[in-house]
């Protein structure tokens, strides 16, 4: 039960207090999320990983007709 103002005014500073916090993570989190995938897009443009160079071993069998191209 509320008794007086004071304690009404300390519940609303302390809801602002709570809701302040509580909208600051979330907008920390959405720019940290957005900008997380621009980044390794962005990354990943001027990497190059050596394991992605090798990639084009493949190996060719020929069965019957076909000719099978497998890749590892």
């Amino acid at each position: 039960m509320i008794y007086n103002i004071y304690s009404l005014w300390r519940l609303y500073c302390f809801m602002r207090a709570i809701h302040g916090a509580f909208i600051t993570l979330c907008f920390f989190q959405w720019i940290l999320g957005k900008s997380y995938g621009s980044v390794i897009t962005l990354f990943s443009y001027f990497y190059e990983n050596k394991e992605e160079l090798n990639k084009n071993k493949y190996l060719l069998e020929e069965k019957g007709e076909f000719l099978l191209i497998t890749y590892y």
